[in-house]
């Protein structure tokens, strides 16, 4: 998934992303790079990241984490509006089982799995499915109990999905990743009624 490295360390990955061609950056440069850009949540940036991840599958058709994140950036475009799940669904299960062939237990790709389930195909007993075998792979990987409180949220368990999400926040998200658990927070608090008015 998403190494747990701090905001410089993204920064300068992005940076370094800018201003080589994609050929002379290292794999992890790549990886990390296309998250931070895709989580900017601009439609170009998202493209930028597709284009990044797309060329380390290319490079290395074995690696998971380049599948999960490009079956999640599908998932972005739906969320901002530009795409409808139906338009999406189907390209990003196929990044989401080539992701599974490379490695059935990668927690990024379940965690992605879900994800979709939840967002595209609007499967929420097969969501969290997904998210239990991610925490159960990884109990110490932030990711799938981010998606988990996301998806309690969305069955109204508002005490569970604030649960959830603090069990996420106490692991140390990648910073890149923080405003998705401000985001998910406030969801969170308003199911539960916690908001303030």
């Amino acid at each position: 998934s998403a190494p747990s490295v701090d905001a410089a360390v993204m920064a300068n990955e992005v940076q370094r992303s800018e201003g080589l061609p994609l050929p002379a950056l290292e794999g992890y440069a790549l990886l990390l790079a296309s998250i931070a850009v895709m989580h900017r949540l601009g439609r170009a940036d998202i493209e930028r990241a597709r284009l990044m991840l797309e060329h380390l599958v290319d490079r290395d058709r074995r690696h998971p984490s380049a599948y999960a994140w490009l079956a999640h950036s599908h998932v972005l475009g739906v969320l901002q509006g530009w795409r409808r799940p139906q338009e999406e669904l189907g390209v990003a299960h196929a990044y989401i089982q080539s992701g599974l062939q490379c490695d059935p237990q990668a927690p990024v790709v379940l965690s992605m799995a879900g994800h979709v389930a939840l967002h595209l195909a609007r499967d929420l007993r097969g969501a969290g499915e997904f998210f239990r075998q991610a925490a159960e792979s990884r109990p110490h990987d932030a990711l799938p109990r981010l998606l988990q409180a996301e998806l309690h949220a969305w069955r109204g368990s508002g005490q569970q999905a604030r649960d959830a999400c603090a069990a996420a926040r106490r692991l140390v998200p990648p910073q890149a990743l923080r405003y998705w658990h401000d985001a998910t927070q406030a969801l969170c608090d308003w199911v539960d009624g916690a908001l303030p008015e």
